[in-house]
């Protein structure tokens, strides 16, 4: 007897309902409260001479939702960033948010390396560091902090490996999202995936609302895309991140430009 062969998205779907069946069962309380609000500024108004940007990279970029197509995450503070290749692709204009109304100028230094996609500003954040080895462990969490509609965040738990449009991903059910957000996360691309110590475990592809699902790069794609670059790797500290921490967590790394939002200003947005 030949039993039917059900296609994956199907398989995953199950997997994440049960999975949060589970972590309701455990009252795994996963979701995470508002972000803080913006800092209030002025487009005419000069950054902060602390911050570490050419002035004269500076420019106006779109508030709000306008505009922004992705998270991206520093790699280096001389000014290296990675993104969603998908995400930033037919866009001629390039600027990463880094004030309320403010952002800087970022050119695309490496158009696609399994779905990753490298940026460069003059000045940059607080680097991430990566983790080494393979593929995370099956309901191993990861939390993903980024600019979904503005400042949030995601936390899931690891399915297994899949595919996306550029190559092998990995797959996680979400479990938990900053409070407000009901619907799909798109701009969540870009976005680091943190695992419970704080280093990046991959990069968020895409998500899928209606299935419950993200779908990532690993840490061989990230680790790649930073050697292209010619960057060497973070060898930050390492923090617990965990259910009841990840808020605080992705509130620091967006106020540090650790994690920050692409604007598209001229060309395709998606």
């Amino acid at each position: 007897m030949q039993f039917p062969k059900f296609p994956d998205w199907l398989l995953y779907a199950s997997v994440a309902a049960a999975i949060l069946v589970v972590a309701a069962g455990r009252r795994e309380n996963a979701g995470a409260p508002p972000p803080p609000p913006p800092v209030p500024g002025e487009a005419d108004t000069p950054l902060d001479p602390a911050l570490p940007f050419d002035p004269a990279e500076v420019i106006d970029v779109p508030q709000g939702a306008g505009g922004a197509v992705a998270t991206a995450f520093s790699v280096a503070e001389r000014g290296v960033w990675l993104t969603s290749a998908q995400a930033v692709r037919g866009c001629r204009r390039l600027a990463v948010a880094v004030a309320e109304g403010r952002g800087v100028k970022a050119r695309v230094a490496l158009a696609d390396l399994g779905g990753v996609a490298v940026l460069t500003t003059k000045g940059g954040g607080r680097p991430l560091s990566s983790r080494g080895g393979g593929a995370p462990r099956s309901g191993e969490r990861g939390f993903m902090p980024g600019f979904p509609a503005g400042p949030g965040e995601a936390s899931a738990r690891f399915l297994g490996p899949g595919e996306h449009a550029d190559g092998p991903s990995l797959v996680w059910a979400e479990t938990g999202r900053t409070e407000g957000l009901t619907a799909g996360l798109p701009t969540l691309a870009g976005a680091p995936v943190i695992d419970e110590t704080g280093r990046v475990a991959g990069l968020v592809v895409t998500s899928s609302h209606r299935r419950g699902t993200f779908s990532s790069t690993g840490t061989q794609a990230v680790s790649h895309a930073i050697a292209k670059a010619g960057v060497t790797p973070s060898q930050g500290a390492e923090q617990t991140v965990d259910t009841t921490n990840y808020a605080r967590v992705a509130d620091e790394l967006r106020r540090d430009l650790s994690v920050v939002e692409v604007k598209c200003l001229q060309g395709v947005r998606r």
